[in-house]
């Protein structure tokens, strides 16, 4: 039975990605969608790094972290994606924080 639902909004409208019985694989698939269809705002450099022909990385998942995710935090409303000291941007979910995060490292 899936538990997990991911969706994402477009354009002001809400699209659904998919259900999932996994709660990792829903968070990926919304950082995968996050990343190409929120990206086109022309952003490929992410704290000096170019990630362009960087493919996806599953995200890292964190124990010790509040988020959830290595090299993600809250700031503000947003969430901060940071790769030792380098501040690689932030955004709206966590997960697509980490997406950058994990595609950084």
């Amino acid at each position: 039975m899936n538990k997990w639902k991911a969706q994402i909004m477009i354009e002001g409208v809400v699209r659904s990605i998919g259900y999932y019985e996994i709660e990792e694989e829903a968070a990926a698939d919304y950082a995968r969608a996050a990343f190409k269809y929120k990206s086109k705002k022309g952003y490929t450099t992410y704290g000096g790094l170019d990630l362009q022909d960087i493919p996806d990385q599953p995200l890292i998942h964190s124990e010790t972290s509040k988020s959830g995710y290595k090299g993600v935090k809250r700031n503000k409303s947003r969430w901060e994606a940071r790769l030792n000291t380098k501040n690689l941007g932030t955004f709206d979910t966590k997960e697509e924080a980490s997406g950058i995060y994990a595609r950084a490292r």
